[in-house]
């Protein structure tokens, strides 16, 4: 053996690893283990390896041990149908019975995973068929999203209540009697009509497509102008409502 192999055995060694054999290419191997040893213990996600023809679990990672609650000797004790509802154990035997190409990463999917306290989680897996021990096994990575699918859902839960809520609003500003429109403050410190509602139209007798996109001195005509505008800014000076007003302006299209 050289000086060069001899050396890199002996960190090798002080790194944990316990190496009989002597050739160039078989100190590479098991380099290349104990690194993949080193990835599978301290992986940020919970790892664990089962054997394909039994489902027996043979190893654990840290991760996998905090994250399920199942002490290690546990886990090995298990088959990957222990931690699963009893209603996905079929399709997920008729998956892996399924395989073919076992050289590959596979993206399972999200299941239902139970941890030793029984609290159901949903996990994205994902695996590689490796060969451990001397037996055909399986690899599998775990990512917990089940947190995420509740931000999810509270987001889509309060998107369906605010589209409830434009609805009943939609519902109220074309039903009620009184004229109602929206108006956007402009940069150049004029107002345009963004919508109106059916009472605008029919009282005022000009069509929402004539209003829309207008500037409000195309259609409220002087001196009610003046006045429109004077108490726009004056709401958005002080932010408060505008106070109710018992006359009325004339509206008309101005051409």
């Amino acid at each position: 053996m050289s000086k060069r192999n001899d050396a890199s055995l002996q960190k090798i060694t002080a790194a944990g690893g316990s190496y009989v054999e002597k050739t160039k290419g078989q100190v590479k191997t098991k380099k290349h283990d104990l690194q993949y040893r080193v990835l599978f213990d301290k992986s940020p996600l919970p790892m664990l390896i089962y054997e394909l023809s039994s489902y027996r679990i043979l190893d654990v990672n840290e991760m996998a041990v905090l994250h399920y609650g199942y002490s290690k000797a546990e886990f090995l004790n298990m088959t990957i149908h222990d931690y699963r509802p009893q209603k996905d154990v079929e399709e997920v035997n008729k998956i892996l019975n399924g395989l073919i190409d076992k050289n590959r990463a596979y993206q399972f999917g999200v299941y239902e995973h139970l941890k030793k306290n029984n609290t159901t989680i949903n996990v994205e897996v994902s695996g590689y068929a490796i060969t451990y021990d001397d037996k055909e096994c399986m690899m599998v990575v775990f990512n917990d999203i089940t947190e995420k699918e509740i931000s999810l859902k509270k987001i889509k839960d309060n998107e369906q209540k605010l589209l409830d809520s434009q609805q009943q609003l939609s519902l109220i500003y074309n039903n009620v009697k009184d004229v109602i429109f929206v108006i956007s403050i402009e940069a150049d410190g004029k107002f345009k009509f963004l919508s109106v509602n059916q009472a605008f139209t029919d009282i005022t007798g000009i069509q929402e497509s004539d209003v829309i996109g207008k500037y409000i001195d195309y259609i409220i005509p002087e001196p009610s102008l003046t006045l429109a505008v004077s108490k726009y800014k004056q709401a958005i000076s002080s932010k408060e409502k505008l106070p109710g007003q018992k006359q009325h302006h004339t509206l008309q299209a101005q051409k």
